[in-house]
């Protein structure tokens, strides 16, 4: 095998490696955001049952205030903007 065909060849097996490693990595990336997105939400929504519990109210808070601007729009799709507070 000359070295070319060798090239050519590690080429065309690193190109299967590449699309299965990129699908391996989003897919990876994916299910951690889904957690951490999860997470997130959860804690958001505790928001007003912490104002009882003072130890966890600036976490959720901080979690809920990063979430509002997406919960917003997509309420504001849903409903229309209604401005219904």
């Amino acid at each position: 095998m000359n070295k070319k065909k060798l090239v050519d060849l590690a080429d065309e097996v690193l190109s299967d490696v590449d699309i299965e490693m990129e699908k391996g990595i989003r897919e990876h990336f994916e299910m951690k955001l889904c957690y951490r997105l999860s997470r997130l939400f959860s804690q958001a929504s505790h928001l007003k049952d912490a104002e009882n519990h003072m130890q966890y109210y600036d976490e959720y808070k901080k979690a809920y205030e990063s979430v509002k601007p997406v919960l917003d729009d997509c309420l504001d799709k849903i409903l229309g903007a209604k401005n219904v507070s």
